[in-house]
């Protein structure tokens, strides 16, 4: 079940809002994914946990259901993301005196290098810079309508990232 305080939306008004306005909220129910997990008995009431999940998942949910799968009340005591998508909390740097925080940085094209890629000419930059749409013939890629691509300039720096519509991308 999705908690009351998300921000998920329900009749076009986020969930949180109407909670804290007191209204009673009927939550919406989702299927989660958990992908890997591991499970340690760190004592007779203290389980620690740690999971992969897919996107969409409320860990402190899931921790209410595993409770009512073994039959015993259930909470979070802390909850700590390591991860999000292809970036890892081991890429984290700390911040302090004398840290070059700048190396630890990670270019805009990078993180959403997952993303198909469509390289262009210096004039269909020009375009995007305009906010016009990308045609099969600048790109010289046909994808999925809906997908989205990140559009590299021919110094393979991020110009936008486009949606793919039919036989153009749109800047979004």
């Amino acid at each position: 079940e999705v908690p009351a305080f998300s921000a998920i939306k329900v009749d076009g008004q986020r969930l949180y809002k109407r909670a804290r306005a007191g209204e009673d909220v009927q939550a919406p129910l989702r299927t989660m994914t958990v992908l890997q997990s591991e499970l340690h008995l760190v004592d007779g009431q203290t389980l620690r946990a740690w999971f992969s999940v897919s996107k969409g998942t409320y860990i402190r949910s899931l921790a209410v259901e595993l409770g009512k799968r073994l039959g015993v009340p259930a909470h979070l005591s802390g909850l700590r993301r390591t991860s999000v998508g292809r970036f890892s909390v081991e890429q984290a740097i700390t911040l302090g005196d004398g840290v070059d925080w700048q190396a630890g940085l990670i270019s805009v094209a990078d993180t959403v290098a997952h993303l198909d890629t469509v390289h262009v000419s210096a004039q269909a930059a020009a375009d995007v810079l305009q906010g016009r749409r990308l045609r099969v013939e600048q790109t010289g890629v046909v994808l999925d309508k809906g997908s989205l691509v990140r559009v590299l300039d021919p110094a393979g720096e991020l110009l936008a990232v486009a949606e793919w519509i039919d036989t153009t991308a749109r800047p979004t």
